[in-house]
């Protein structure tokens, strides 16, 4: 059976549905990872595992949200600070202290019904 859900491409943890009018989205949050930017990004589509290997949502990402210490007001100030010296932010920081919460627009789903993906 093909592996739809290769754990090198994993990108986050499903957090979980949000209803919105007669639309729903999934809520999707992931620690940061310099690596991100080869992620898919804002409007493109990904694939969301549900309760086994066999079930997927497919959504597209439309809303990114940071979230972590280094969003708070204070991680604001100390971003600030060290750019206004000129120095970035040490990647281990960022690793430790940041995450990225993604809004998703769920398209629709599909199941894998005896190797036959519909």
């Amino acid at each position: 059976m093909a592996e739809l859900f290769a754990k090198s491409q994993v990108m986050g943890t499903f957090k979980g549905f949000t209803e919105k009018g007669l639309e729903f989205a999934a809520e999707i949050i992931a620690p940061y990872d310099s690596s991100m930017l080869e992620r898919p990004q804002l409007g493109q589509f990904i694939l969301i595992q549900l309760e086994s290997e066999e079930e997927a949502s497919l959504g597209r990402i439309t809303k990114y949200i940071p979230s972590g210490l280094l969003a708070s007001a204070e991680g604001e100030d100390y971003v600030n600070t060290l750019q206004s010296r000129g120095q970035a932010v040490p990647e281990d920081l960022k690793k430790a202290e940041a995450e990225i919460s993604r809004s998703c627009k769920i398209a629709g789903c599909c199941q894998d019904r005896k190797q036959k993906w519909q």
